[in-house]
């Protein structure tokens, strides 16, 4: 799991669920999850990729799952359009 993806996802179940359940998702990660943390070249293509689309909402969290996607030549498991305005394969 890239870190970035699970900031964002930490957050959001902080907002969500509170302080009890993130503790919990946290701790399940940190046991399980293989966490990939992008190099500064990586960041720098993210910030690229995210000015390509200056007309769209693409966040760099987004920006940096889809650099991954294509260095590792995965699909993203997601319903964000954001993906398909990036043409990242996403897996359906």
């Amino acid at each position: 799991m890239p870190f970035p993806v699970y900031l964002e996802t930490y957050n959001l179940l902080l907002y969500r669920l509170g302080t009890e359940q993130v503790i919990r998702f946290a701790q399940d990660c940190i046991g399980s999850v293989y966490f990939i943390n992008p190099s500064q070249e990586q960041y720098i293509a993210v910030a690229a990729k995210a000015d390509c689309f200056p007309d769209q909402t693409i966040t760099l969290c987004d920006a940096v799952t889809a650099i991954l996607s294509e260095e590792m030549k995965l699909a993203v498991w997601t319903y964000d359009y954001n993906f398909d305005i990036m043409q990242i394969q996403v897996w359906r």
